[in-house]
């Protein structure tokens, strides 16, 4: 399991953070600026296209392909249009007005929830563990920072 230290509250510039935060806990250094993550798309669909059914945004389609399945392995369409359902609310609380999310809990991989989280790599670089979704929601708002917390891996 990952340990995590907390280190400080921190708004930072969008532009300065990365997107690969499980890969440089597990040793790698960050691939690619969160700026290009495909979330950054997703998210920009929901503003533009406010009234699509949710079977036809690319997040649904991605959440289908990439992640809902079930017990046995089988996709689940309803759980891909659950997400989309919640994404689709969290991108319109948050064009209304952003909430910094101040509680923190760490789920089962060490991973700190639901705030947006990022940790310092050894090179000073600030990759993203979470809060992906409201950092491109930000990001496309035309915001430039986010408040995070940021943390310090534990060897």
């Amino acid at each position: 399991m990952i340990k995590l230290k907390f280190f400080k509250r921190e708004e930072v510039e969008l532009e300065s953070l990365y997107q690969d935060g499980f890969g440089c806990m597990k040793g790698k250094e960050p691939i690619e600026l969160f700026s290009k993550h495909k979330y950054i798309g997703f998210m920009e669909e929901f503003l533009k296209e406010p009234n699509k059914e949710l079977d036809d945004y690319r997040y649904y389609k991605d959440r289908l392909e990439t992640y809902n399945y079930d017990l046995e392995r089988n996709y689940t369409p309803k759980e891909a249009l659950n997400l989309t359902q919640k994404t689709k609310t969290l991108v319109e609380g948050i064009k209304k007005e952003y909430k910094e999310e101040m509680k923190i809990e760490f789920n089962h991989h060490g991973y700190p929830r639901p705030a947006v989280s990022a940790f310092l790599t050894e090179n000073g670089k600030i990759a993203l563990i979470n809060g992906f979704h409201r950092c491109a929601i930000m990001y496309i708002l035309g915001n430039k920072k986010i408040p995070i917390m940021l943390f310090k891996l534990l060897l």
